[in-house]
């Protein structure tokens, strides 16, 4: 039996203090390193989340029409700078996304709100996009989505119903979608 009661040759186990600092310090410079590309992917998927509910809507509202046999239309109401945006579905009239029960398709409100997408501003072309049953067109436009570190996503409307995203060319650009024309 082979008992070592001294230190001789035996490391201590655990970290010392200097280590448990180099530790921390590389940590917090990787940390520091990875929050602004976090950030920057948090806004793209706000961004896409914004266009993929708008474009559901699109589709639901053009359904609805040709189901109809009547117009239906997307109102959208926002502040002058954006910031404050919603929009919500109707048949036959325009809507206030703000008002309560003023937005209905099939008895039920409609309404997506710009607080859902925290730090994405909405600009529309039109304040109405009107879907019309004959010969399924609408309102030809583009409602583009920005996010604070100015990336930028755009809904295009042709007027025979084609939706569709793409991104803006140049430092605004998110990659995976085609670029604007």
């Amino acid at each position: 039996m082979n008992i070592n009661h001294g230190h001789i040759g035996v490391r201590p186990h655990g970290l010392t203090l200097v280590e448990l600092l180099v530790v921390l310090a590389i940590s917090a410079v990787l940390l520091a390193m990875a929050i602004p590309s976090f950030s920057s992917m948090l806004h793209a998927s706000r961004l896409r989340g914004a266009a993929d509910i708008l474009m559901a809507d699109f589709r639901l509202t053009m359904t609805e029409s040709s189901k109809r046999g009547d117009n239906v239309l997307v109102s959208f109401q926002r502040d002058s700078d954006g910031s404050n945006w919603c929009y919500g579905l109707s048949a036959l009239t325009s809507c206030n996304c703000r008002e309560a029960n003023s937005c209905l398709i099939n008895d039920a409100e409609h309404v997506v709100r710009g607080t859902n997408f925290a730090g994405i501003l909405a600009t529309p072309t039109h304040s109405n996009y009107w879907f019309k049953p004959k010969r399924s067109t609408i309102t030809a436009g583009n409602i583009t989505f920005t996010a604070q570190d100015g990336k930028q996503l755009r809904v295009l409307v042709s007027g025979y119903g084609r939706i569709r995203p793409c991104s803006p060319s140049g430092i605004s650009n998110i990659s995976g979608f085609p670029i604007c024309p």
